[in-house]
């Protein structure tokens, strides 16, 4: 209990502190009221350990992960994006440190605030220096967006990874994404800044799941949304994205289509196809599947001469309400050239920003609730890190690199439906 509000008090500091301090009895900032509450500040150090109190004003905690503190030798580090404010907006990394020279038991120590700004400075020499490029997905947080060389959709953002010229490529998305940047790509360096940000729907299909399917239906061509594992992709005998699902499946000969993973994109696709027999996996984009008709049609009554744009990963009750239905990528071209004023979008939150920073003359209005909590695990200090370490690395075997390129490679090809 104690650590946890220690990292409330330094997440305190990281929305109120904006210079460098040396705290005792500490300078508190002046909008701290009379009626406050005292808590501890301990952080663990090899040599000592630094306490002291900070009085801070009642009010709701942000919420912290316990695994938010990392101790070692002379720094407690509190990575940025604490809560929901903090989350969407970080705006300084902060180091605590005890001072060389003091002995220990010593309650004084300093605070060191490092601001967006010097990050994104570090970000844009490591690039240069490391001839890098960062691809970020639409859905990923404000400050990866705009620190990106590239923004767009899992289409579009392949595309760019197969013709770089670049020597390392930063891509921040969820794995599969950067998955199919090293395919395409087999001579780069590719880095994934957060191992942990994976997708929860390429989960949702294996290779011996798959490979049974298959077994059971001899006749059928096998269709795998980009949103999988390398491994799944080896076994197919094209990809597609939620662009170009529609051009994939009319392109293929076959009267029959194993359609994997996304059963709400496969039912979007049939619409067009009707005279194919699909055999669908039943996996799902939790996010999609979660925005329901009653938040588009809440927003609606709010907002009735807005356009509804969504995905096709929604449910279909969802997409019979819209007025369009496209990838992310779609929705910005549509967005650019529509004359309507305001769009109800059925996808996740954060696209939002880019559509809002793009048109800045228009209203986007999305559905608070359609979070990806894996896009937004990659932080500005992730991107960072990666450039100054080349880790964490996309390794692959020569023998899924091969065999997954090809239907990557087919689905490039074929280009964009939207």
């Amino acid at each position: 209990m104690q650590c946890i509000q220690s990292l409330r008090v330094l997440a305190y500091l990281t929305t109120h502190v904006t210079s460098r301090r040396t705290f005792g009895t500490p300078d508190l900032p002046a909008r701290c009221s009379p009626t406050t509450q005292t808590l501890r500040l301990c952080c663990a150090f090899k040599d000592s350990t630094l306490k002291t109190h900070l009085d801070l004003p009642r009010r709701k905690p942000v919420g912290i992960p316990a695994e938010g503190a990392a101790k070692s030798e002379g720094v407690c580090r509190v990575p940025t994006g604490i809560g929901k404010s903090l989350l969407e907006r970080p705006r300084h990394s902060v180091k605590v440190r005890t001072f060389d020279n003091i002995p220990p038991g010593s309650s004084r120590g300093v605070i060191e605030i490092t601001s967006k700004e010097k990050i994104v400075e570090k970000i844009q020499r490591l690039k240069k220096e490391r001839n890098a490029i960062i691809l970020a997905h639409n859905y990923q947080v404000p400050e990866v967006q705009d620190v990106g060389d590239y923004l767009g959709d899992s289409l579009n953002l392949s595309k760019i990874a197969a013709g770089t010229n670049a020597d390392v490529i930063v891509f921040c998305g969820v794995d599969f994404m950067a998955e199919s940047a090293k395919i395409l790509s087999p001579g780069k360096v590719v880095i994934h800044p957060v191992r942990g940000a994976s997708c929860p729907m390429a989960a949702m299909i294996d290779v011996e799941s798959l490979r049974e399917l298959q077994r059971a239906n001899p006749e059928a061509a096998t269709v795998a949304y980009v949103n999988t594992t390398a491994e799944v992709k080896a076994e197919v005998d094209i990809c597609c994205t939620s662009s170009n699902a529609v051009r994939v499946v009319k392109s293929l000969p076959n009267k029959e289509i194993i359609f994997v993973p996304d059963v709400n994109l496969g039912l979007y696709v049939q619409r067009f196809v009707p005279e194919k027999r699909f055999i669908f996996w039943r996996g799902y984009c939790h996010v999609h599947q979660n925005i329901d008709v009653e938040d588009i049609r809440e927003l609606k009554e709010k907002h009735p001469a807005a356009e509804i744009m969504v995905h096709p990963e929604c449910q279909p009750a969802v997409i019979d309400m819209a007025d369009h239905v496209y990838s992310t990528q779609g929705m910005m071209q549509h967005a650019r050239d529509s004359s309507a004023r305001k769009f109800i979008l059925g996808t996740e939150r954060e696209m939002s920003y880019r559509l809002g920073k793009e048109n800045p003359d228009k209203f986007f209005l999305p559905v608070e609730n359609a979070i990806c909590t894996a896009m937004k695990k990659i932080k500005l200090e992730d991107v960072l890190n990666s450039l100054e370490t080349l880790e964490p690395r996309i390794e692959l075997s020569q023998d899924i690199i091969e065999r997954a390129r090809l239907p990557l490679e087919k689905m490039v090809d074929i280009g964009r439906g939207d």
